[in-house]
């Protein structure tokens, strides 16, 4: 937290014609961070953070976390403890999802190959099937039964 004390100091100038009077040294300019960090300890008064994962196929997970800043707090101190907060709460680390994500993507291109498997297999069936029968041949129901489609 940078912070900007200013004290008044004064410092005797004499005239000529006249008892010595004080005289104001000049005030040091506040850098525009100084500012900026001044207005935040004065007006923020609730922040927010939160987390939010891609999960692929146009799905996300997220969690967040509110908190009030006391008069006098600073936010960025505030936040950076609900950070802490949201990834210890968080149900999975940024690594853990993205290994999820990997994983869900492996799952769903080998789910995809084995659709198109089937596919193939009812088709080779059919096949089989419309040679046995134009050819006069009876398929066993014991093999028709066992068919997983």
């Amino acid at each position: 937290m940078i912070t900007a004390e200013t004290q008044s100091a004064t410092t005797s100038v004499e005239a000529a014609d006249s008892e010595p009077r004080e005289q104001p040294y000049p005030q040091p300019e506040q850098s525009n961070s100084e500012k900026i960090e001044q207005w935040a300890n004065d007006n923020i008064t609730e922040v927010r953070w939160g987390l939010t994962v891609n999960l692929g196929n146009y799905e996300s997970a997220r969690i967040d976390a509110t908190a009030v800043v006391s008069p006098g707090e600073n936010p960025e101190g505030t936040q950076a403890k609900l950070k802490e907060w949201v990834l210890l709460h968080s149900p999975a680390t940024r690594d853990q999802w993205d290994e999820m994500y990997q994983q869900q993507r492996r799952f769903q291109s080998e789910l995809a190959t084995l659709e198109a498997q089937v596919v193939a297999a009812k088709q080779a069936w059919e096949s089989v099937r419309a040679f046995m029968d134009s050819n006069g041949l009876r398929i066993p129901e014991k093999v028709v039964e066992d068919l997983p489609f």
